[in-house]
């Protein structure tokens, strides 16, 4: 059984990725705030186990990269984040490359029987 790697800043990006799909909406209109319901879901939907400050220092390394930032003042650093057009190119570039490792995975699978 593969063990599972721990969430980083990529998963991270990785949820505003998804709540842009859930809501068919462009990434300039999802925001996202760390709070304990956005660690309840990071533990209930991806089986990560994570604390409110270590979401928290993900979230300062996507600031740092402009992946993310803030828009609303007065909420709190970590209120109302959303992704950047940088940051969406990263998660997209991302998810195409482990698609496009996926795939070679099947290939190999069935050259090898």
């Amino acid at each position: 059984m593969k063990k599972q790697s721990p969430f980083d800043e990529f998963d991270f990006l990785e949820l505003f990725y998804e709540e842009m799909i859930r809501q068919g909406r462009k990434h300039n209109l999802i925001r996202i705030t760390i709070n304990k319901e956005i660690v309840e879901y990071i533990y209930e939907q991806k089986s990560h186990s994570a604390t409110e400050k270590e979401i928290e220092k993900l979230a300062d390394i996507c600031l740092a990269n402009n992946w993310l930032e803030q828009k609303t003042i007065g909420v709190g650093q970590y209120g109302n984040l959303q992704l950047t057009t940088t940051g969406l190119g990263v998660i997209t570039s991302k998810r195409r490359r482990k698609e496009i490792e996926d795939q070679k995975s099947i290939l190999k699978k069935h050259l090898i029987i």
